[in-house]
């Protein structure tokens, strides 16, 4: 995720000390909320005929932020200041024949929209 993506703003409070701790959660929760809408709107961009997991339907916003939460603990995302920026690290271990996560899981998507446009006659 591009931190410019999601919609970081952070205002002018003096560097260090609880001011400076406060606009890094204020910036890490927009960043977060950036993401949890983004998601929202291509969920409701998915055609009817696909099939989304029930937990990520109920309950977005609380999927992405243990996303957010997981790739940063595996090393996937760094924090850069208040933001968060993509790593190297993109592999996992329970799966050593696939060297990117996330372009193995962008590229499955991707074939499974084709297919469902193809279905749909639109493709």
């Amino acid at each position: 995720m591009n931190h410019h993506d999601a919609g970081a703003r952070t205002s002018q409070v003096p560097v260090g000390g609880q001011d400076d701790r406060v606009r890094v959660l204020r910036t890490v929760t927009k960043i977060a909320a950036g993401a949890q809408r983004a998601v929202r709107v291509q969920l409701d961009a998915l055609p009817r005929n696909l099939f989304v997991d029930p937990e990520l339907r109920r309950a977005p916003d609380a999927v992405v932020s243990e996303a957010l939460a997981v790739l940063s603990r595996r090393g996937t995302l760094a924090r850069d200041g208040p933001l968060y920026r993509l790593t190297s690290e993109r592999g996992d271990r329970r799966f050593p024949h696939v060297a990117d996560m996330l372009t193995y899981q962008r590229n499955m998507l991707e074939e499974t929209l084709e297919a469902a446009a193809r279905l749909r006659g639109d493709g």
